[in-house]
C-alpha cells in the first residue's frame, strides 16, 4: 500500500509539472519555440557600387568600406583584404598585372599564366592571375571584361588566412555582378507552428 501511494504521488507530480511547463505556469522554464518560428539571420550582405556599375554579396562578418574608387572588404581577423574596382582597360590581363603590382612590360609573353574562370554577370570573359607568394603574403586577381572596362577583384593577405577563408572568397567572387544586380528580397520567417 505504501509503494502504491509513493508511485501515485510521483506520477501526479510529473503530470502537474508537465502541465505547468506546457501552459506556462512555471517561471524560469521557457517553452521551446519550433525551429520554423525562429527568425532567420542573414549570412550575407548585399552591396551595389554607388554608380550601380557592379554589385557583390559578402559574408556579414566582413567589414566593407570605400577607399577612392575601390570597394574594400576585410575579413574579421584583418588578415585578408579584398578590393573591387573598375579599370578602363579592355585587356583583363593587363589590368590584373597592374593591380598585382607586376609591370606588364617586364613580363615575357606567356610568362605569367592567366586562367579563364567563370564570368560574373554580363561579361565577355573572366581571367585569374596569381600574384607572387611569400611567407607573409599572397595575392591573386580576377578580371571580368565588360565592354572596354575590366572589373578587378584583388585578394591580398597572409597565405594561411587566404587558404582558411577560401569558401568566403569563392562566395564573394561568385556573387560579383556587372552591371549591378538588384538586392535580394529579404527572407521572411515562416509563421510559427503550434503543436498541441
Amino acid at each position: 500500500m505504501r509503494n502504491a501511494l509513493v508511485l501515485t504521488t510521483y506520477w501526479v507530480g510529473v503530470i502537474v509539472f508537465a502541465y505547468l511547463i506546457a501552459f506556462g505556469g512555471v517561471r524560469g522554464v521557457e517553452t521551446p519555440v519550433p525551429v520554423s518560428a525562429r527568425a532567420v539571420e542573414p549570412t550575407v550582405s548585399f552591396y551595389a557600387e554607388s554608380g550601380e556599375q557592379y554589385s557583390l554579396s559578402y559574408p556579414v562578418a566582413w567589414a566593407l568600406g570605400e577607399i577612392d574608387e575601390r570597394t574594400v572588404l576585410v575579413d574579421p581577423s584583418g588578415q585578408v583584404e579584398v578590393s573591387v574596382f573598375l579599370v578602363a582597360q579592355a585587356i583583363p590581363e593587363v589590368a590584373l598585372l597592374e593591380a598585382l603590382g607586376i609591370m606588364a612590360e617586364s613580363c615575357e609573353p606567356g610568362g605569367i599564366p592567366a586562367h579563364d574562370v567563370a564570368p560574373a554577370g554580363d561579361v565577355e570573359r573572366a581571367v585569374r592571375i596569381d600574384g607572387p607568394v611569400t611567407e607573409k603574403s599572397t595575392s591573386y586577381a580576377i578580371g571580368h571584361l565588360h565592354g572596354d572596362q575590366t572589373l578587378v577583384l584583388l585578394v591580398e593577405g597572409r597565405p594561411e588566412a587566404v587558404d582558411t577563408l577560401e569558401a568566403d572568397l569563392d562566395q564573394i567572387a561568385a556573387a560579383l555582378s556587372i552591371p549591378a544586380a538588384s538586392p535580394p528580397e529579404p527572407e521572411e520567417p515562416a509563421p510559427p507552428v503550434v503543436e498541441l
